[in-house]
């Protein structure tokens, strides 16, 4: 009953780690953010854009670590 429940704890991981839809689409938005940052916007709000999409990528990135991380050691 125990390795039942442990299967199911792995299962409930393994769909949370990303490479899964929700961040790829994380990812798309990040590189449009940049995109519109670097050739469509102008002044202050380009900057913004940037760091908002660099971001993006970075927490995202940080949160694949940690989740295969996490898997490895679990």
């Amino acid at each position: 009953m125990g390795e039942t429940n442990e299967r199911d704890a792995h299962a409930g991981l393994t769909a949370s780690i990303p490479g899964r839809p929700l961040s790829w689409t994380i990812l798309g938005i990040a590189t449009v953010l940049i995109a519109l940052g670097a050739f469509v916007t102008t002044g202050e709000i380009s900057g913004l854009l940037g760091l908002w999409g660099f971001s993006m990528i970075a927490i995202t990135l940080v949160v694949y670590a940690v989740a295969a991380l996490w898997s490895a050691l679990g």
